[in-house]
């Protein structure tokens, strides 16, 4: 066997122990074995002394977290006699870095979750197989190694309803976590099979780098200039680092010190040293979004079953990511307006993040949570798949609404991958690697069902049934048929939806079609665009959001430096469903003004004058991961470097007022296309209106000011263009 041979790193996923079910963190808690040995051999990995002598290096989690961005070197040295690294720039083997923006990002991180369930599970079956070693009773171990083998890599369900009551589980977050072991584990001295409790460091709340930190780490300047820019000072050991301004318990002009800090930080205050971590700040934010992020990932589910052939890929392109290549060229919204995975997944991670490393792309890898966020993109991957196996991203690319085909490509994300690269289904997810001849690829690593007459390639494990939906089940032997998964889609809907039913005697879903440019409005990476109603409500209400994940423009990516040189950047596109208690408050509102003795408004008016509603209500700010306000003002030319967001409409077949109090329509009947019929809405314009449709006093008035940094923001609305564009 050659050298470079033993020493890569294959992914087979844990072949040879069955397919068992990934657990959602606080279910796999409650199962004592599996919880014991995936928190011991979770540490086990992160040692900095970490070897799997029958792997490589390839196992341990620094060099696993490293995949993901930084640092700009070689998995573990793997494949150095294959593929010679040369010129970042100009190489074509794509060995390194995470697929985003593009239609490989949901298959592409799919094999970077198994590399550590895999690695995790490796350790495990050691540490079992020393307990028993020591263990006399042979029934319990037995039970050890039944539960090595079972063991699979968890999930965190940040979608279950629990979140927005009480943020991260708890174990996520703990310094420390309970195990049970047999006694005398932890001093190498088994006496016992008894089970005793011990509390030991908990390796979900943060990995520690040690002395010598990856190559690459950077300290990152904001400044506190509106532009992004930052004026450096020099402290006593000669590192760049910034003054900080402080207003009230608010840091401004934030800087992150990675080239600092030896272990991993969410939320952290901007300071070099021990900075605390602001788990409150975190959770809030979390329990305020966790709503509408829960509404996104429903409308992923609202695509239609059955569509003709050439559309199937345009889905897949929409559903699968943030950029939407295929929706380019006027053809962004969709008919469907659903949006994509990628656009809660980012979400997440500028949350979880604040400042820390799970809001910059080139860190975030290090973050033990990235991997449980990833599994459960995963599990909503192995759903979506299950209910729409016919929508694919194939081998011919896609055809413009002109009938012309062209390719999808990788425009950002690789360390190696050249700018407008062509990606389809068989393009290497490198550097995951099925044998030592063969990377995986989206087709190798698509479906999780098993027994389907060898059409799919085993991962050895799945996920826990959802709304009757087992995603390992094969659809060929259960006869599951169009109609069978249309129930289905229906199911899930319900399911992840917030179950609220229309109090409103007439019913409308209103949704917002966003449109950003990843480097026009924040130049140092991560942040996101947050949409607030505040009129005709007594207090401001959060809509949603739409986040960029980026790394920073300083990022040492040769690939991703020229692309920014040449591009300035990709168009980022996502959906924000508006929440349906705000819909049906205004229609209540207008129900009343007509009971005080208004004019009454026609039923087909009511829409229009619902629209005009959320228009005067809707504004919006930039900020940056951890809050810090970032509105600047950017003009209202509506160029392509300005943020767009179209409002769309659908309204379901009129009820009577008897209906009122009924579940959405949407949620209780089955049509093929129950959100098909959304339309750009404009609003009727008068004498009073000024050239865009608001008057002049109407528009001054809803321009405010956000924070020390912004100028101004607004929405105005652009009858020739139909969109809104945000004075920033």
């Amino acid at each position: 066997m050659f050298k470079d041979e033993m020493e890569r790193y294959l992914i087979s996923g844990r072949k040879g122990t069955g397919t068992h079910p990934r657990l959602e963190i606080r279910e796999l808690q409650k199962n004592k074995r599996q919880w014991a040995l995936f928190v011991l051999a979770f540490l086990d990995i992160q040692s900095l002394d970490y070897s799997n002598r029958s792997s490589g290096p390839g196992a341990q989690f620094a060099q696993l977290a490293g995949i993901h961005g930084l640092p700009y070197e070689r998995w573990a040295l793997l494949l150095t006699v294959l593929y010679p690294r040369g010129d970042p720039e100009g190489a074509t083997e794509p060995v390194k870095g995470a697929k985003w923006k593009a239609i490989l990002f949901p298959t592409w991180h799919r094999p970077s979750v198994m590399l550590i369930e895999q690695a995790i599970g490796d350790a495990a079956i050691r540490i079992a197989q020393n307990l028993v070693n020591e263990i006399a009773n042979n029934e319990e171990c037995k039970l050890w190694l039944e539960a090595a083998r079972e063991l699979r890599f968890p999930y965190w369900d940040w979608m279950d309803p629990r979140t927005e009551i009480e943020g991260l589980p708890e174990v996520l977050m703990g310094p420390t976590v309970t195990i049970h072991v047999p006694a005398g584990i932890l001093s190498r001295c088994l006496n016992g099979d008894e089970l005793v409790e011990r509390n030991i460091q908990n390796p979900l709340a943060c990995y520690q780098f040690g002395k010598t930190l990856p190559a690459g780490f950077k300290d990152r300047d904001e400044g506190t200039g509106g532009d992004g820019s930052a004026t450096p000072t020099q402290d006593e050991k000669g590192a760049r680092v910034n003054e900080q301004v402080k207003e009230g318990d608010q840091f401004v002009g934030t800087t992150t010190y990675f080239a600092r800090w030896d272990r991993t930080y969410r939320w952290p205050q901007p300071i070099p040293d021990n900075p605390t971590e602001d788990y409150a700040g975190l959770n809030a934010e979390l329990k305020a979004r966790a709503g509408s992020l829960r509404e996104q990932i429903a409308l992923l589910f609202t695509f239609p079953t059955q569509v003709e052939m050439e559309e199937r890929p345009r889905i897949w392109d929409e559903f699968s990511n943030a950029r939407f290549q295929s929706g380019s060229e006027g053809n962004w919204p969709s008919p469907y307006v659903v949006g994509s995975l990628e656009n809660p997944h980012d979400s997440l991670h500028l949350i979880l993040g604040g400042i820390g490393f799970m809001g910059d792309a080139d860190y975030a890898g290090f973050d033990p949570i990235f991997y449980l966020h990833h599994a459960n993109v995963d599990r909503l991957l192995a759903l979506w798949e299950y209910i729409y196996p016919e929508y694919w991203m194939g081998s011919d690319g896609y055809r413009n609404r002109d009938g012309e085909a062209l390719p999808f490509t990788q425009e950002d994300g690789s360390w190696t991958s050249m700018d407008e690269g062509v990606l389809d289904e068989v393009t290497a997810l490198a550097p995951f690697r099925m044998t030592h001849d063969t990377y995986w690829t989206s087709n190798t690593i698509r479906s999780l069902e098993l027994d389907n007459g060898g059409d799919t390639t085993p991962k050895y494990y799945t996920y826990p049934e959802v709304a009757g939906i087992h995603v390992e089940q094969s659809q060929a032997q259960a006869g599951i048929t169009a109609e069978d998964r249309e129930r289905l889609r229906l199911a899930l809907l319900n399911h992840f939806s917030s179950g609220l039913p229309s109090t409103a005697p007439q019913q409308w879903k209103f949704a917002l079609a966003l449109e950003l440019q990843q480097s026009s409005v924040m130049r140092s990476g991560s942040y996101r665009l947050d949409v607030y109603f505040k009129r005709y409500t007594p207090d401001e209400k959060f809509v949603g959001s739409l986040a960029v994940f980026a790394r920073q423009d300083t990022s040492a990516c040769g690939a991703c430096e020229k692309r920014k040189r040449e591009k300035g950047g990709m168009k980022v596109r996502g959906v924000v469903p508006i929440p349906q208690e705000l819909v049906d408050g205004l229609v209540k509102q207008i129900l009343r003004q007509h009971d005080a003795g208004g004019v009454w408004v026609e039923s087909m008016m009511q829409e229009e004058v619902l629209v005009q509603m959320l228009m005067r209500g809707l504004s919006g700010e930039f900020t940056k991961p951890g809050g810090e306000n970032i509105t600047v003002n950017a003009g209202v030319d509506g160029g392509q470097s300005g943020p767009k967001a179209l409002l769309l409409s659908r309204a379901p077949n009129p009820l009577s007022i008897a209906s009122a109090g009924l579940p959405r329509p949407w949620k209780s009947h089955g049509s093929l296309d129950l959100l098909r019929g959304w339309e750009p809405r404009t609003p009727v314009s008068n004498g009073d209106m000024d050239e865009v449709g608001f008057s002049k006093n109407e528009r001054e008035r809803d321009c405010r000011p956000f924070g020390s940094l912004g100028l101004g923001i607004g929405w105005v609305w652009g009858v020739v263009r139909r969109t809104w564009t945000a004075c920033f």
